[in-house]
């Protein structure tokens, strides 16, 4: 059909209108980064943050980078209740070792930082 614009319900970026590469978000890849670039130059970037923000900046990027180079295992369930929605990598000693890190949910690891995590 010449001439008949096709639209995506659900599928287009709702910044540019474009198609969307990001399941399950809002922004396509392109308008997502430069959301996070004006967002993060409003508060003042990375040079706002405090000293205990940027370790454990630091430390998500490491286990990130390590995750994605398959060096680090990220488990599909969690170590607490063996859900397997929403897993997420808890730096459960402190930020200093990045790589040591429990996999939990996200029930769980909001727990895990309320101190009723047992």
């Amino acid at each position: 059909m010449a001439g008949v614009a096709l639209v995506l319900v659900g599928l287009t970026c709702s910044r540019c209108g474009g198609i969307r590469d990001r399941p399950g978000q809002r922004y396509c890849q392109d308008c997502h980064n430069a959301y996070m670039r004006e967002w993060r130059e409003a508060r003042g970037g990375y040079a706002a943050l405090s000293v205990e923000e940027k370790r454990k900046d630091i430390a998500r990027s490491y286990l990130n980078s390590y995750v994605q180079r398959r060096k680090v295992r990220r488990e599909t369930f969690c170590s607490r209740c063996r859900s397997r929605v929403n897993i997420e990598g808890h730096h459960h000693r402190g930020y200093d070792d990045p790589l040591d890190v429990i996999w939990l949910c996200r029930v769980c690891h909001k727990a895990a930082h309320r101190g009723s995590y047992t």
